[in-house]
């Protein structure tokens, strides 16, 4: 079986090494390409008999113009996950995210995230994963206390949320931990994000930046933070919903 994975500058990926632990038939081809090779990129998988492939940065919502069926596509949620079918006559390329899903089922699997007041979410970023995570936190988060939320961003037009308000942070390095429970950061250390983690009230510190533990031990070292993670084990889902959704859909 053949999955592939297309994004641009993603040479720090671990889904090879994931996905082709699933299985000993299984091969996994990273593809780096620019914008204008998507569609080449795509032919090639089909012409090789891939099953599907994975989307990554910064192609999650320009992969949609290349479907014909997209699940989940609410609220302008990313693709990040594609399956080749001619199983339903006329669709061929069908689209879905298990970003959100994912990063929810990750977090609450830790007891801390049953302890600690999680009512107030700060999200730093608002591209690529967070139309997902934002959707799934309108959907789903009021189950586990998450009743507010705000997305601190250098450019507030990029995404309007629906559970998490927009504000822009143009000096993002700026942002105060003190009064939020659970703060999602999307944006790279290399961006220069320096965050302040000194707070009066415990919280969940969760970088998705899985490559880089950098803010993630700073946030370690804070008394307050009573859980700190990166995100591997959110990668480690999507994989195995992307893998069952190519194989079992």
């Amino acid at each position: 079986m053949k999955i592939g994975l297309i994004g641009q500058d993603i040479g720090y990926s671990k889904s090879k090494e994931i996905f082709e632990s699933f299985s000993s038939d299984m091969t996994y081809e990273v593809m780096d390409i620019q914008e204008k090779n998507i569609r080449d990129a795509i032919y090639y998988m089909q012409v090789n008999k891939f099953a599907g492939f994975n989307v990554t940065k910064p192609f999650k919502h320009k992969i949609k113009e290349y479907m014909d069926c997209m699940l989940l596509d609410i609220y302008d949620v990313g693709i990040n996950c594609v399956k080749f079918t001619n199983k339903y006559p006329g669709y061929f390329e069908v689209g879905a995210s298990f970003d959100g899903p994912s990063f929810l089922y990750s977090l609450m699997a830790h007891k801390e995230a049953h302890e600690v007041d999680m009512s107030n979410v700060a999200i730093l970023g608002n591209g690529g994963v967070v139309p997902s995570i934002d959707w799934t936190l309108h959907t789903y988060g009021r189950l586990h206390g998450m009743k507010r939320g705000t997305i601190f961003a250098r450019n507030r037009g990029i995404f309007s949320g629906h559970f998490a308000n927009p504000q822009a942070i143009f000096h993002i390095a700026n942002f105060k931990a003190n009064g939020f429970g659970l703060i999602i950061n999307t944006i790279p250390y290399k961006a220069g994000l320096n965050l302040d983690f000194e707070s009066d009230n415990d919280f969940i510190y969760f970088d998705l930046n899985y490559a880089d533990d950098r803010l993630v031990n700073i946030a370690r070292q804070h008394p307050k933070c009573k859980l700190a993670l990166n995100g591997l084990e959110m990668l480690r889902l999507n994989a195995i919903n992307s893998y069952r959704f190519m194989t079992m859909f």
